[in-house]
């Protein structure tokens, strides 16, 4: 099991010929563990699987059990780009997006953790959504997104009056917690869709958007207008309403292929539902079916009952692979359960055979 810390420097890869001495040059000496509760590493080989580690057929009636907590749908698409953002501050996943609403014609679709209107790239895309609306004047934008205060509200929705723009508005008012937004979605016309972890605020970090079109569409559509009517609506002057989504045609094409779409209901609970929600119970169980290889890229990595099934994939001789930001560990475990260091130190303690 190897594990990448990126940075703004050359990420270090920790493999197994990193001894638990060299750990100082790796963990910050100041950082403490003590409040993290860790599972108990031993050698023993993988856990015998469950319900909780499903077969393929088992995944989907699995999920289906748990629909009061997400869904789950099945189908295809085109992986038409893959947008890899630097951690430099210019913000090349949403530089794409505003050159794909430039060219659309209908409507746009837009679903942010974070939409800082005041930042270069937030004042840039409000920029083109005027001039787009200037040009096609029944242009639809739908925007949602968290704002933590009142000011927030009245700040963002002040922008768009600025801008004259005729938006509808989702504002998820609680950005720290779990019951915030944390879709990064925006869909163009209907039949482009980017979707990764790059916000709208110029950040100096590295991220992933992916484009994608064809059926999936659709469905990433539906997930969008669950989450949009779930937060406090507002409507700019002579803005639309949410329309349904609409149907892709069949794509027949060498370069679709199949996949899954998985939503996450938000808790309402401070500690989250953690695996008792169709997402995680997905990714535990694509982890068990694994054969080859698994490749993890995720800001925090603190679910402790995953690391363990990473664990029992390693005992299979499955390559795992993990790449974690440098300095994400401000909050700790006192709300992310474990920091990243934790799963640094976590596999450093794993037997040999599967370090």
């Amino acid at each position: 099991m190897q594990i990448a810390k990126d940075s703004a420097s050359t990420p270090r890869k920790i493999n197994q010929s990193t001894d638990l001495k060299g750990l100082s040059e790796v963990l910050d000496p100041l950082i403490d563990l003590s409040n993290t509760k860790m599972p108990i590493v031993n050698s023993s080989g993988p856990k015998e699987q469950s319900d909780r580690y499903p077969t393929g057929r088992q995944l989907e009636r699995l999920l289906d059990h748990d629909s009061k907590h997400g869904t789950f749908s099945r189908t295809s698409g085109i992986l038409e780009e893959v947008i890899d953002v630097p951690p430099t501050g210019i913000d090349t996943g949403i530089e794409r997006v505003i050159e794909q609403i430039k060219l659309a014609k209908e409507s746009v679709h837009i679903a942010a953790y974070i939409f800082d209107q005041n930042s270069e790239i937030g004042l840039r895309l409000l920029k083109t959504l005027k001039e787009k609306q200037a040009i096609i004047p029944d242009f639809k934008i739908f925007i949602a997104a968290n704002k933590v205060t009142k000011k927030d509200k009245v700040e963002f929705l002040e922008a768009l009056k600025e801008f004259k723009i005729k938006a509808s508005v989702s504002l998820h008012p609680k950005g720290f917690f779990r019951s915030s937004l944390h879709s990064k979605l925006y869909v163009i016309d209907s039949k482009l869709a980017y979707i990764g972890g790059d916000n709208i605020d110029n950040p100096r970090e590295a991220d992933l958007l992916i484009g994608l079109s064809g059926k999936v569409v659709s469905g990433l559509l539906i997930e969008y207008q669950k989450d949009f009517l779930k937060g406090q609506l507002y409507k700019t002057k002579n803005a639309r309403t949410l329309a349904s989504s609409t149907s892709q045609p069949e794509v027949h094409s060498s370069r679709e292929i199949a996949l899954s779409i998985v939503g996450k209901e938000a808790s309402s609970s401070w500690k989250g539902n953690h695996q008792h929600n169709v997402g995680d119970r997905a990714m535990k169980g694509m982890i068990a079916l694994a054969k080859e290889k698994i490749r993890i890229m995720t800001p925090n990595f603190n679910d402790l009952e995953v690391w363990e099934d990473l664990k029992n994939a390693a005992w299979k001789n499955v390559k795992v692979e993990i790449l974690l930001p440098k300095n994400y560990n401000s909050l700790g475990a006192f709300v992310d359960r474990a920091t990243n260091y934790a799963i640094v130190a976590y596999v450093h303690k794993l037997p040999e055979e599967i370090r």
